[in-house]
């Protein structure tokens, strides 16, 4: 059986290597991926995109850039999940003055509609995540953000064999990456080193 893997850099400065190579393989090979379906998205600002689908069973990554000075959070949310500020702002548009009915709090907790989180950086942001979700709709809030963004979203499929980079292969980045598909071939053991970049 052949093995079909992303690997996530979430540091700034990091060189990562599998299985000891000692030059840099071309990181240009993937974008574009085979197969896959592409969402641009952008805004300026905090916004809430409209809602789109993914629909591959493979994982999701996000492309994000963002030049700005300040704060960039990002999470990709299910709009289909009310929170109970959503639910109280519709019950008290639909109050009446006979009314004698109360909303009581109850000790569940919260739906959160957050589904994964995409970025939380600070400053200047050029980075890739991978998200591990489900086929559904969803919309990408942008919580903090003090300039224009994009963000480029890849729905994957599950690639089979001959898709991949073959190792070995090393990778430097400053901010967060994911390198792959990687081609990991049949069932062995691998070395992975990572160092830090000052």
């Amino acid at each position: 059986m052949q093995r079909r893997t992303y690997l996530g850099l979430a540091a700034t400065g990091v060189i990562g290597s599998v299985a000891g190579c000692t030059s840099a393989a071309n990181g240009s090979e993937y974008p574009p991926y085979p197969d896959a379906e592409t969402i641009e998205l952008s805004g300026d600002g905090p916004d809430t995109t409209e809602r789109f689908e993914i629909t591959q069973d493979g994982p999701t990554l996000v492309d994000a850039e963002h030049m700005g000075s300040d704060n960039f959070i990002v999470v990709l949310d299910d709009p289909d999940i009310e929170t109970d500020d959503e639910t109280n702002e519709s019950n008290e548009s639909n109050v009446t003055t006979e009314s004698t009915e109360t909303n009581e709090s109850t000790d569940e907790a919260e739906p959160d509609p957050v589904v994964a989180s995409v970025v939380d950086a600070i400053g200047p942001y050029d980075g890739r995540s991978l998200l591990p979700v489900s086929t559904g709709s969803y919309v990408l809030s942008v919580l903090e953000a003090d300039a224009e963004w994009t963000a480029t979203i890849y729905d994957l499929p599950s690639y089979e064999d001959g898709v991949g980079i073959d190792l070995p292969l090393k990778r430097e980045s400053e901010q967060y990456d994911v390198i792959g598909p990687i081609n990991f071939g049949e069932q062995t053991e691998t070395e992975f080193s990572f160092s830090r970049v000052s």
